[in-house]
């Protein structure tokens, strides 16, 4: 995978210019936040995206919800949005099979999309692991060397456990070795995370979260030792305890940005509906 190729194609990634973040409401998105806040000082936070219902945004004499979906200037963050002027950053499978055309992804950049897989012809080689380690991957940054950093970044979308050999580690090996190498990471697979000694640390991290006041929510899957889930940290409330999480993030990884950054007062809220259906 080429980085300059993907630059090129969605400009909007570069480090140095001025864009707005909406993010999503979980770990990864808020280490993607983080990361690309201390990368970038004239991003701009502006917005959170919760439970695929709920959108909260700066709430502005020149802001509308209208002007905010149409605008050139948002970046949504770990989230795959169907709307052809939205710049989003996802990492879910969003094809039935390679001939759909999808025009409302025009600007969103994916690694299933980059790597054409769908459900139909390479399900089992979807992406498996996080936004963040895309984006280290992209900005050539390596795990930061702290305490308890590692784990935080392998705890993102349960990242660790798909990476265990009761899961998915052949087809997250060959991601990290093959199409998004990043060496720490790929030492830290080789090395680390199949061993009993780093859920145990795993556990010290989920105690600090916990006392942190972080929710765990439902993890869908559980570790190959001693079971555990993943962390995931979705709020209660907004946006207190999604600027808590940054904060968090920023302190275990040691990435850091302005708190001016961050435009999360005098939010407005919209409303809209979820649903699923079946696929024939």
């Amino acid at each position: 995978m080429n980085k300059e190729t993907i630059i090129k194609k969605y400009p909007w990634l570069k480090n140095d210019q001025k864009y707005f973040l909406i993010m999503g409401d979980d770990l990864d998105a808020a280490l993607s936040t983080v990361l690309l806040l201390s990368l970038n000082p004239n991003l701009l936070l502006i917005g959170i995206y919760n439970t695929y219902k709920e959108i909260y945004y700066y709430n502005s004499k020149n802001t509308s919800f209208t002007k905010l979906i149409d605008s050139e200037k948002i970046i949504w963050l770990d989230l795959d949005i169907y709307h052809h002027t939205c710049k989003s950053l996802g990492h879910h499978i969003v094809r039935f099979n390679s001939g759909n055309l999808l025009k409302g992804f025009k600007n969103s950049c994916n690694p299933n999309e980059l790597q054409g897989h769908s459900v139909t012809n390479r399900f089992t080689e979807k992406y498996p692991l996080g936004t963040i380690h895309f984006l280290m991957w992209l900005f050539g940054l390596e795990i930061p060397e702290k305490k308890y950093a590692d784990k935080l970044i392998w705890l993102a979308d349960s990242a660790f456990i798909n990476a265990q050999s009761h899961r998915f580690r052949k087809n997250a090996g060959y991601w990290l070795k093959n199409i998004f190498p990043v060496p720490s990471l790929a030492t830290s697979f080789e090395k680390e995370i199949e061993t009993k000694n780093f859920e145990n640390e795993m556990v010290e991290l989920h105690a600090i979260m916990k006392d942190y006041g972080f929710k765990k929510g439902n993890g869908q899957v559980r570790s190959k030792h001693i079971k555990l889930s993943g962390f995931q940290c979705q709020p209660d409330y907004i946006p207190g305890d999604v600027i808590r999480l940054l904060l968090f993030v920023s302190e275990i990884t040691g990435w850091k940005f302005n708190k001016n950054q961050i435009k999360l007062d005098r939010l407005t809220k919209k409303t809209g509906s979820r649903f699923s259906k079946n696929i024939k």
